[in-house]
């Protein structure tokens, strides 16, 4: 989120509605099923929309011109689509964004409670071992990852702004914004900002005071 913020702040409002619009553009381009020409690298989507690639090895010239036949009709919907989202406010779009992080992250949740029906080890009988299923799956509680990671976000935030009113540089502008968008990802998440702000209690830190009181003003936030 703070990427997107840095190219608000930079590239004003269109410099920040095509890096949305990337974002999304690759979240429907997998939705659709389309190959990457380019080469065809192991790819993994995490809830957090980061990239995982493994070592590629390249499509051949002849199959990329097939693949490109084949799915034409499918990039002509995306760039219908994607055309149709740049037409729209920024502030819908990062809804939109938020959405699909949602979404990805339902998907990582199902498939981990599917990984943590499976036993953590299996017998190798013909080794004479015991084989780790540990790291098939890279965690157990994507949900309670993203809000880990999100309650880091705030922090660095809350710190940020503490540290310019020591140095009577105030950032009241910078603070606010990131506080407000940060409070419409908690609620198209639906995460309670009261679970948050608790998880923001950084007990290495006793002496720093969270933003407890935004968080308690914005709506609904001991709904869960």
């Amino acid at each position: 989120m703070e990427w997107v913020s840095l190219v608000y702040e930079n590239n004003g409002t269109n410099g920040a509605k095509t890096a949305i619009a990337s974002l999304l553009r690759r979240r429907k381009f997998e939705e659709m099923g389309m190959t990457h020409v380019c080469c065809r690298a192991k790819l993994q989507t995490s809830y957090l929309f980061s990239l995982e690639s493994g070592s590629p090895s390249y499509i051949p010239d002849n199959d990329i011109d097939d693949i490109l036949d084949e799915e034409s009709e499918f990039v002509e919907i995306l760039e219908k689509e994607m055309t149709e989202v740049m037409e729209q406010e920024y502030e819908l779009m990062f809804d939109e964004w938020i959405r699909q992080v949602k979404l990805s992250l339902a998907v990582l949740c199902k498939e981990a409670a599917e990984h943590n029906k499976e036993p953590r080890y299996e017998v190798d009988y013909k080794n004479d071992s015991f084989k780790s299923h540990s790291a098939i799956f890279r965690t157990t509680n994507p949900t309670k990852e993203v809000k880990y990671s999100i309650a880091r976000y705030a922090l660095f935030v809350e710190q940020r702004w503490r540290a310019s009113e020591k140095d009577q540089s105030p950032q009241d502008s910078w603070y606010r914004t990131r506080i407000r968008y940060l409070l419409r990802v908690l609620d198209i998440m639906e995460f309670s900002a009261l679970h948050i702000a608790e998880e923001m209690r950084d007990p290495l830190q006793p002496t720093f005071g969270i933003s407890y009181r935004q968080f308690r003003r914005s709506k609904g936030v001991d709904q869960q």
